[in-house]
């Protein structure tokens, strides 16, 4: 739990909580971008006899016209969960843990990205 709190904390990473008795740290959420569009993620790290790592991703998605109001108070942008993410993203976040990981001689056994 506290290599998997350092890593973490090495890259910049704000811990939102984290919970020795339930073996779970989450990070506070931050932006990431592609091309024009926006992503908002947080990493969830479980440990058990191994360490899993998760991303929790949501999509900042632009209304259309017809769904916004000038001046009305609302925001031309929502958020929509989504259950996958651009490989290219997966990569900017997954590879800078990996790589510090191995700094405490942990290794990668399984790439789970079946989306």
């Amino acid at each position: 739990m506290e290599i998997s709190r350092k890593v973490l904390e090495n890259l910049g990473y704000d811990i939102e909580f984290y919970t020795k008795e339930s073996y779970l740290i989450k990070t506070t959420v931050a932006p990431i971008k592609k091309d024009l569009r926006r992503y908002d993620y947080a990493i969830a790290v479980i440990v058990e006899d191994h360490v899993q790592v998760y991303i929790i991703a949501q999509k900042q998605v632009f209304k259309r016209g017809s769904e916004t109001t000038i001046g009305g108070g609302k925001s031309i942008t929502e958020a929509d969960a989504v259950d996958w993410l651009p490989y290219s993203i997966q990569q900017k976040i997954f590879w800078p843990l990996i790589e510090e990981f191995s700094k405490y001689g942990l290794k990668e056994i399984q790439n789970i990205s079946t989306f």
